[in-house]
């Protein structure tokens, strides 16, 4: 199994237990040292927590995954 065919088997089989609610640690950190900064571009954006809270916080936020799956799920919420 190749790294996109495990997250893409990862982000399917976890769809039902995303969490959107609790930024990583890394996140926060981030956003603090961002204050002058209008755009985030997040690569491996994983299930999106991250990217909803820089959204939350009016970011605008450029996600990237190489999760095909994880992708679709998070456009579909």
């Amino acid at each position: 199994m190749n790294e996109q065919e495990y997250w893409n088997k990862f982000y399917s089989d976890n769809a039902s237990e995303k969490n959107l609610t609790v930024p990583s640690q890394f996140a926060a950190f981030v956003l603090g040292e961002t204050h002058a900064m209008d755009t985030i571009v997040e690569f491996g954006c994983g299930n999106g927590r991250d990217s909803a809270f820089f959204a939350r916080h009016g970011k605008t936020v450029f996600a990237l995954d190489l999760s095909s799956d994880g992708i679709a799920i998070n456009q579909e919420t």
